[in-house]
């Protein structure tokens, strides 16, 4: 008798307990134009307050279960917005909600094409209240989104998905508070994250220059990934987002050719036309070259539109001219059996007030790895055909190793991937710089 009074203590003594915890409201099962709807929750015990504040007035209640309430309206509810509280002797519970009903979306024109960071706007020909949504493919599934506004008739979404190509749309909605949700055909919608560059300024552009890119569909919301960007094949040194539809790249290498701009979804594009100058000229001695001004000039009155100029080490002066130099007052300048004294002369172009990029001329002569003879004074040894001097740059790049059998100098020397050098005993190279 003992032990049974001790079971029932503590079998009431677990219910007391389970009974003061403070009521809790899941959702409700309500909808459009019905008259009666079921709170769902939990810990609907004791002396239990039910109020509902809304469109449509409620009439009565009744407490089902612990877990359920059932309520009736006096007159069919009407779409908006509800405040429902529950009361019991220990706490209470509030749920903001909107009865459920279909919600239609108008579809969209034949082949509606929408790209990351675009908004998406969905006009919905019924009113439920508010509601929280998610965009569906049926190709897909869940399309990388989030709803940014949801008004009367009108839905947004900003897009940030992946999900490339055509695709059967629907829009999965549960409206606030709810227990119910539903599918919304929305219809066909092409995703292309295709970039779209709408300008590039530069076109011409050397080393270390800086080039803007506009368009769209450069950067991927939520995706912190920067572009690739190549100019002529190269890719470039530093890509820097300066708004979601602005890029400026600095230039690398570089080659001319196309731009090339690929995305965070490895979607890329191309932009032709690119120009890369190369202002240093790596040239051999008596080779001929052609410079041409990056701009071009209009002749103005009594003038000239191009004015070549050299700077020789004293400063920039006009050209004229003569044994070397032909097309000083054109956009291309022609400078011909080139000394090797030559070596660091800049040229530049005044084209009527702006100044042109500046070229450099350099001698390099690398030494062939394929020679078979690999002394130093051997002129056919080398690319140039001609021992290198004092104004030439030397390359060295293999594993040889070149003889220096009598005193020699240069300007500089570069040893690359185990070139070296045998130098005799009492013989010297003299590196200038």
């Amino acid at each position: 008798m003992k032990k049974i009074i001790f079971f029932l203590c503590i079998v009431i003594s677990s219910i007391k307990s389970l009974a003061q915890f403070p009521p809790t409201i899941n959702c409700i099962n309500a909808n459009v134009g019905s008259t009666q709807a079921s709170i769902i929750g939990s810990n609907f015990t004791g002396p239990v307050s039910v109020f509902i504040m809304g469109p449509s007035p409620m009439t009565s209640y009744s407490v089902m279960n612990p877990n359920v309430i059932e309520v009736n309206f006096a007159i069919p509810l009407q779409p908006g917005s509800y405040v429902l509280q529950v009361y019991t002797n220990y706490g209470q519970a509030k749920l903001v909600f909107s009865p459920f009903a279909t919600l239609a979306v108008n579809g969209f024109p034949l082949n509606t094409k929408i790209g990351p960071g675009d908004t998406l706007t969905l006009s919905t020909s019924s009113f439920i209240g508010n509601y929280s949504g998610t965009l569906m493919s049926k190709t897909c599934g869940t399309v990388s989104s989030y709803m940014i506004s949801q008004s009367l008739n009108q839905a947004k979404f900003v897009i940030f998905s992946d999900c490339q190509g055509d695709n059967q749309m629907y829009m999965h909605y549960q409206p606030e508070g709810s227990c119910q949700s539903a599918d919304a055909d929305i219809g066909g919608i092409t995703f292309d994250a295709t970039p779209v560059i709408s300008s590039v300024d530069p076109l011409t552009a050397r080393k270390g220059d800086t080039v803007t890119i506009k368009g769209k569909y450069f950067n991927i919301p939520n995706n912190p990934a920067l572009p690739e960007i190549s100019f002529g094949g190269v890719k470039a040194d530093t890509v820097i987002k300066v708004a979601n539809n602005i890029l400026k790249a600095v230039v690398g290498a570089g080659a001319s050719g196309d731009i090339l701009l690929k995305n965070a979804l490895n979607v890329s594009s191309t932009y032709t036309g690119f120009t890369f100058v190369d202002t240093a000229k790596k040239i051999c001695p008596g080779s001929t070259i052609t410079l041409t001004s990056n701009w071009e000039g209009i002749a103005i009155c009594c003038g000239y539109a191009y004015y070549w100029q050299v700077d020789d080490g004293t400063g920039f002066k006009d050209l004229s001219d003569g044994l070397y130099y032909s097309g000083v007052h054109q956009r291309t300048l022609t400078i011909s059996n080139i000394p090797s004294s030559f070596a660091g002369y800049k040229y530049r172009c005044l084209t009527n007030v702006v100044y042109s990029f500046t070229h450099t001329i350099n001698f390099v002569n690398t030494f062939l790895t394929t020679a078979t003879n690999h002394n130093w004074e051997n002129a056919t040894s080398w690319s140039c055909g001609t021992v290198p001097d004092a104004y030439t740059d030397v390359v060295i790049d293999g594993p040889v190793v070149v003889n220096i059998n009598s005193n020699k100098v240069c300007r500089s020397l570069t040893l690359k991937n185990g070139a070296s050098l045998n130098v005799l005993p009492g013989v010297h190279l003299t590196i200038l710089y």
